[in-house]
């Protein structure tokens, strides 16, 4: 859902806001290089620090199912599993990290959430492949 958050769409005002932060981290770097003897840029790491600054996933999923609230939500009704909401999706991203980072999966309630995250992801790429929007609702409520 990293990449699908980015497919053609444009910029979000958060993404913006990010952007907006990076100008000014470089300003503060500038900034700060030009008072002391120090090339920040080759003596620190602190370009990887924010070169790849971003949303962080569970923002960026919780931002996808609110621009598709309506089909996600007819899905979950259809299986009387609970709706998404910020808690829930913040749980399904901690699963993904423990068995990304360590191995380790513990489920919990996070099997609840699979199909909503599923449906999610196929009207993603529906949406990036031009599909329109009443379609996307069709079939994704006949696959689910």
């Amino acid at each position: 859902m990293e990449i699908a958050y980015g497919f053609g769409r444009e910029k979000r005002e958060k993404d913006t806001l990010i952007e907006e932060l990076k100008k000014d981290i470089k300003q503060t770097i500038t900034d700060f290089s030009t008072k002391h003897d120090i090339d920040v840029y080759n003596e620190t790491t602190i370009s990887s620090s924010f070169t790849y600054l971003s949303l962080n996933l569970k923002e960026k999923v919780y931002t996808l199912y609110q621009e598709n609230k309506g089909i996600i939500d007819q899905i979950t009704n259809k299986w009387h599993v609970p709706n998404l909401d910020y808690e829930e999706i913040a749980k399904f991203v901690k699963l993904r990290n423990n068995k990304t980072h360590s191995g380790i999966i513990e489920f919990g309630n996070a099997g609840m959430v699979y199909d909503p995250l599923l449906a999610l992801v196929y009207i993603c790429y529906f949406r990036e492949l031009g599909m329109p929007v009443e379609m996307i609702d069709s079939a994704l409520y006949n696959i689910f």
